[in-house]
C-alpha cells in the first residue's frame, strides 16, 4: 500500500520537471480503489500537479479513477494551461495515448492549437550551415507578439533544404527555449519528408521531445495518385508517436498533390485517432466547407495558411460556431496585427456588418504584405523583416533558394517600413537582379 511519502516523492519529482522518474514512482505504488477519492482531494489541495500524476497512476493500473476524475469534471480543472502541460507530459512518458489525446481534445476546447501560429523561419550562416543561437530571442519575440504557437520546419522554415538531424536539432532547441522562458507557445512539428523512413524517425523523435502536435507534408517527388496512397503515407507516420496530436499540412500548390483535403479529412476521422487538425494552405473555399461539413462537432482545428484571404474562410467558422485561427508568415513580424484580426473574428457579439468591415480593413495590411512577398521572396521577405527586429543575424536562404540581392533587400525594408506606418503609397519595384552582383555573404 502506498503511503503520503509516495505521493510527496512523486511530487517533488513532477515540480522538478523529472516526469520520466515521477512515472517510474508511479508504477510502483498500489492505491486502494476505497481510498482513491480521500487522496485525490489530498493530492488536488496539495498540488495541482498532484492531481495529475494521480489520473496518471490511475492508468496505469486504477482506471476506475480515471474515469471517476473524468466523469466528475476533471476537465473543468483542466483549464489551467500549466496542468494540462503537465498532465500531457506524463501521459506521453508512459505512452498511454488515450489520456494523452483526451487532454489535449479537452485542452483544444480551452484555445490550444487555436489563434495566431507563427510558421518560424530557419537561420543560416554565410556558409549555409544551420544557426540555432538566436532561438531564445525568437520565441521571447514572439511571446511579445501575441502569437499563440510554433509551426517549425514548414515551407517558411525551409524545411525540405534541412537534413533529418537538423531538423531534430531545431525541435530540440525550441522545446528547449520555451521551457526555459516557460513561454506559452504551442510547438507544431512539421515531419513530413519525402521518404517514408524519415517521416517515421522525425514522427518518433517528436514524441520523445513531448512537441505538442506534429504536422505532415505529403511526399514532393513520388506523390501518392490517390487518397488511399495519401492515407497509407499518414497512418505510418502518425503511429510512430501513438500519444501525440496530428495535423495534416496540405499544401497543393507546393507540393503538386491535388488530392482533395475534404476527401482525406473523410477517411482520417476515423483511422488516425491522433489527428486533431489540418493546416489548410490552399485557396479553395469549396474543398474548406467540405472538411467543415465531415466534422460537424468541431472537433478539429483548421488552420488556414493564406493569411491574405482569411477573411473568405471567417464565415465558414461563423456558420458552424469554430473558432478561427491560422498559421500566418506575417505572424513572426505582424504578430499583434494578426492577433486582432482573430479576435474580431471570433467576437461572437459584434454585428455582422461592422465585424467583416473591420476585418477587410485589417485584411489590407495583409494583402499589401503579401504582394511584397510575391513580388520579391516570401521566404526572404520574412528573413528581412526579422533582421531589422533583431531575431536573426543573417538573411540567407539555403540553396537552391536564390538569395537576394542587397536592392531587393533595401526595397522589402522600406516596404515594410511604409507598412507599418500605415502608407498608403507603394514605391515601385526594382528590376530583378539576374546578375546576383552581391554575394549572399554580403546579406548577413
Amino acid at each position: 500500500m502506498s503511503g503520503p511519502m509516495d505521493f510527496v516523492s512523486v511530487l517533488k519529482a513532477c515540480s522538478e520537471g523529472k516526469f520520466g522518474e515521477a512515472v517510474n514512482i508511479l508504477e510502483t505504488l498500489d492505491t486502494p480503489t476505497e481510498n482513491t477519492s480521500k487522496l485525490a482531494k489530498q493530492l488536488d489541495q496539495t498540488d495541482a500537479k498532484g492531481y495529475t500524476c494521480l489520473m496518471l497512476a490511475s492508468q496505469s493500473g486504477h482506471s476506475p479513477l480515471v474515469s471517476s476524475l473524468l466523469n466528475k469534471g476533471a476537465r473543468a480543472r483542466f483549464r489551467s494551461p500549466t496542468l494540462n502541460a503537465t498532465a500531457r507530459q506524463l501521459a506521453v512518458m508512459a505512452k498511454h495515448s488515450g489520456i494523452a489525446l483526451a487532454l489535449a481534445k479537452a485542452e483544444m476546447r480551452e484555445g490550444l492549437f487555436r489563434g495566431m501560429v507563427a510558421p518560424v523561419m530557419t537561420e543560416f550562416d554565410a556558409d549555409q550551415n544551420l544557426v540555432t543561437k538566436n532561438i531564445p530571442a525568437y520565441v521571447s519575440h514572439l511571446v511579445s507578439s501575441g502569437v499563440d504557437g510554433v509551426f517549425l520546419c514548414g515551407t517558411s522554415g525551409e524545411s525540405m533544404t534541412l537534413s533529418v538531424t537538423e531538423r531534430k536539432e531545431l525541435l530540440e532547441r525550441w522545446i528547449e527555449a520555451r521551457n526555459l522562458q516557460k513561454a506559452p507557445l504551442y510547438i507544431i512539428a512539421q515531419i513530413g519528408c519525402d521518404s517514408v523512413a524519415s517521416s517515421v524517425e522525425l514522427s518518433r523523435h517528436a514524441e520523445k521531445c513531448k512537441a505538442d502536435a506534429v504536422a505532415c507534408m505529403m511526399p514532393t517527388f513520388f506523390k501518392p495518385p490517390s487518397v488511399k496512397e495519401a492515407l497509407q503515407f499518414t497512418k505510418k507516420v502518425a503511429s510512430a508517436s501513438p500519444c501525440t496530436p496530428f495535423f495534416y499540412y496540405h499544401f497543393p500548390k507546393i507540393t503538386g498533390v491535388n488530392i482533395p483535403a475534404s476527401s482525406w479529412v473523410k477517411e482520417a476521422m476515423v483511422s488516425i485517432p491522433q489527428l486533431m487538425g489540418l493546416k489548410f494552405t490552399s485557396l479553395d473555399c469549396i474543398d474548406y466547407g467540405n472538411i467543415c461539413a465531415h466534422d460537424p462537432n468541431n472537433t478539429l482545428a483548421l488552420l488556414p495558411g493564406f493569411e491574405a484571404s482569411y477573411t473568405a474562410y471567417v464565415p465558414f467558422n461563423d456558420a458552424t460556431e469554430r473558432p478561427f485561427g491560422g498559421v500566418a508568415l506575417m505572424c513572426n513580424f505582424l504578430g499583434r496585427h494578426l492577433k486582432t484580426f482573430v479576435n474580431v473574428a471570433n467576437d461572437t457579439k459584434m454585428p455582422s456588418n461592422q465585424k467583416y468591415k473591420k476585418l477587410e480593413t485589417l485584411q489590407r495590411i495583409t494583402r499589401r504584405v503579401a504582394s511584397l512577398g510575391a513580388e520579391t521572396n516570401p521566404i526572404a521577405m520574412l528573413k528581412v523583416a526579422m533582421h531589422g527586429l533583431g531575431i536573426c543575424s543573417s538573411i540567407v536562404l539555403r540553396l537552391p533558394n536564390r538569395c537576394i540581392s542587397v536592392e531587393e533587400v533595401k526595397y522589402i525594408e522600406n516596404e515594410l517600413k511604409s507598412i507599418r506606418e500605415h502608407k498608403d503609397t507603394i514605391p515601385n519595384h526594382p528590376k530583378q537582379d539576374n546578375g546576383r552582383k552581391e554575394d549572399c555573404k554580403q546579406l548577413k
